[in-house]
């Protein structure tokens, strides 16, 4: 759970069970709907806004959690290719390069979300 997600359960009093089964529901939405996983996102702000957390905060805890989410997934990646560029043997060079475009990518993408 990111700081302002926890940050706007605590202002409106809500418990840490409150976000374990609404955040079953966000992830629910997210993985039935094809909205590129952002369907659920609307849903938190609703949930929260509906138990007494401002329209502001509901929001920009989404928000923060949903980046948290793009930079820990685009870390992942970029690492992994970065092993990967490591580990591989050196007759394959063309992989190596393809996986250090991926790694480049990766930070680049980390980059402009932490801008």
């Amino acid at each position: 759970m990111t700081k302002s997600m926890r940050l706007a359960l605590l202002t409106a009093g809500l418990a840490l069970f409150f976000w374990f089964i609404q955040r079953t529901g966000w992830e629910a939405i997210n993985n039935v709907i094809p909205t590129l996983y952002v369907g659920g996102e609307a849903a938190k702000v609703f949930l929260l806004k509906r138990h007494g957390v401002s329209k502001l905060t509901a929001t920009s805890a989404a928000v923060r959690s949903k980046t948290a989410q793009s930079v820990a997934q685009s870390s992942f990646i970029a690492l992994g290719a970065l092993v990967a560029v490591v580990i591989l043997p050196p007759e394959q060079a063309t992989i190596k390069w393809i996986f250090a475009g991926i790694a480049l990518a990766g930070f680049g993408v980390m980059g402009v979300l932490l801008r």
